[in-house]
């Protein structure tokens, strides 16, 4: 049983079923109905430390994994760029040892090198980052279409506008889900609800600290395509569709934290900040209009740092949430590691930073 039907827990569900296990999703909405369908787009882990594992696998997984979809994608690997600005107190050589040294494959260019990739860049720059590796794609086509893979091609169920209400659970162990009146029976359930994926897990005795944040994507009139690069840089991150239009948002002040609900609504005051760190960024796309904003919501943990782990108590409980801005990216290697959790027992990256244990720790190490 997969509680969510995002990029994560399709892929967890693709990876299963493929493994030879019989697998339900289940989702309160619809396919991609949530961060996975709301976010940018892109393939350009931002992540290090105790989760850039994942970030390698997932540039090893997505061209593998892209041939053996059916239907569309609107994969493109041309490459991530990152800018650094003049008054940006990083400097490109810093961040390329940053990266070297976690194992991503950089090198650096010149602001020239810069201007040429993405034209309407400012000219006062200090350089860029630029990852060979990273790439993009249409977010909601192409967790579509995994999940028509999944169903297609090895017998997963989609349960969708079915919310779960709780995680069943039977001497330390669990025995499946609740979904509305009813129940499912499954001996091994993976959350994989983003945002939600705290509430689900307190009432199968864990502590999650998962909850939502609201985040905004605009999207401008179609131009003739002009980069296949995805790019980032003074607090902005964006990319160019296969259909011309530019998706992007930034980080900062836009990314709003959510109070007592979730919230859909677009913020003006974020569309209008993100709005003037772009035309600032690249003052050649100032006349360029924007047609519409949508809000989403993402789930990041209390560190920002996933949860990825099978559970000790209760047994077969998996959680693989709290990924923030880059769930989608990392959503196949996931679905991969949830899927090793499942039938070997283990990983075949390190996890060890992933797990619940890390909320409970005291700065000796000692379990408080």
């Amino acid at each position: 049983m997969v509680v969510g039907a995002g990029i994560v827990g399709v892929a967890a569900a693709y990876y299963l079923a493929r493994a030879g296990k019989r697998v339900v999703v289940v989702d309160r909405a619809g396919i991609a109905g949530e961060a996975s369908g709301r976010n940018g787009g892109h393939l350009s882990p931002t992540i290090d430390g105790a989760w850039a594992p994942l970030g390698q696998l997932a540039l090893d997984i997505w061209p593998r994994l892209i041939p053996d979809i059916d239907g569309p994608t609107e994969y493109r690997r041309g490459g991530g760029l990152y800018v650094v600005v003049d008054h940006d107190p990083m400097e490109p050589a810093d961040i390329l040892a940053y990266r070297h040294a976690r194992g991503f494959v950089a090198e650096l260019l010149s602001p020239e090198e810069c201007r040429r990739r993405l034209p309407p860049l400012r000219s006062e720059i200090k350089g860029g980052v630029l990852s060979p590796r990273h790439g993009q794609v249409n977010p909601i086509l192409t967790t579509k279409s995994l999940a028509q893979t999944a169903e297609r091609h090895f017998g997963v169920k989609f349960l969708l506008y079915s919310p779960v209400t709780s995680v069943s659970v039977e001497n330390d162990a669990v025995h499946g889900v609740r979904v509305g009146s009813g129940a499912i029976g499954a001996p091994t359930v993976v959350l994989a609800a983003g945002a939600w994926t705290g509430q689900l897990a307190a009432t199968a005795g864990v502590a999650c600290p998962i909850g939502p944040r609201r985040i905004q994507i605009l999207l401008s009139e179609a131009m003739p395509p002009w980069t296949d690069v995805v790019w980032a840089g003074n607090g902005v991150y964006a990319r160019q569709s296969l259909s011309g239009h530019l998706h992007f948002g930034s980080g900062g002040p836009a990314w709003e934290r959510t109070l007592a609900e979730v919230s859909y609504t677009v913020a003006p005051g974020g569309m209008q900040r993100t709005a003037r760190r772009m035309c600032d960024f690249m003052p050649g796309l100032r006349d360029v209009a924007i047609l519409r904003s949508w809000a989403g919501v993402i789930g990041p943990s209390a560190d920002g740092v996933p949860v990825l782990e099978a559970c000790a108590e209760p047994r077969g409980l998996i959680i693989a949430s709290g990924f923030g801005g880059n769930g989608f990216v990392t959503g196949p290697a996931v679905g991969q590691v949830v899927a090793e959790l499942a039938t070997a027992g283990r990983a075949s990256v390190d996890l060890s930073g992933l797990s619940l244990a890390r909320f409970t720790a005291s700065p000796s190490g000692v379990g408080a």
